[in-house]
């Protein structure tokens, strides 16, 4: 019968490395095969939605998929896509900064004045990052809440990384509103 103090007293690391080494190759191509199969999903769905602009209820409802070389990589690394509604000329959560020129691609195709109000759920980079520049092209009102009016005056200043890859965002300078029970945005 073994006993845990005398194998702890006669087992070298040698052992150790051992049960390491082969454990690990062992569990290496599955790892391996895991992330490829990860990275593979994430790139058929990124070519299927990369900068499309998906018209629901008559074309009342868009869901418009922005994004940026550095956004497009978080989007293949990680999965997170990146988007902005248009319902019924309100444009909610306008994206960061680095999508931008995705942004201004679909608003230079919109009629003028289509967009009539902007509306933003929550102060994250990737979601109000295109407020202030929204707003003064279209010259829509911006609706916030005060909590995130608040943390956008001025915003927190990002990790270095999210900064590089979403954009830090511009303290909010646009024509703020408290948002209303219904937002208008229909013309009269």
């Amino acid at each position: 019968m073994a006993r845990p103090e005398m194998v702890r007293k006669r087992a070298s690391l040698g052992a150790f490395w051992t049960c390491h080494s082969m454990g690990m190759m062992v569990r290496f191509p599955l790892i391996a095969g895991v992330l490829a199969l990860h990275l593979f999903s994430n790139l058929r769905v990124y070519l299927r939605t990369r900068r499309r602009r998906l018209d629901l209820l008559a074309g009342k409802l868009s869901i418009l998929f922005l994004g940026g070389f550095r956004c497009d990589l978080v989007t293949l690394l990680f999965g997170e896509h990146f988007v902005g509604i248009l319902y019924d000329g309100v444009v909610i959560d306008p994206g960061s900064t680095r999508m931008r020129r995705a942004l201004a691609r679909r608003v230079r195709r919109m009629p003028k004045g289509a967009i009539r109000a902007i509306a933003v759920t929550h102060h994250h980079e990737e979601h109000s990052g295109n407020l202030n520049w929204l707003s003064a092209e279209t010259g829509a009102p911006v609706y916030a809440s005060m909590a995130t009016a608040q943390l956008l005056q001025p915003p927190v200043r990002l990790p270095w990384i999210r900064d590089v890859m979403i954009g830090q965002q511009p303290p909010l300078e646009a024509p703020l509103a408290p948002p209303p029970e219904i937002i208008s945005a229909r013309s009269k």
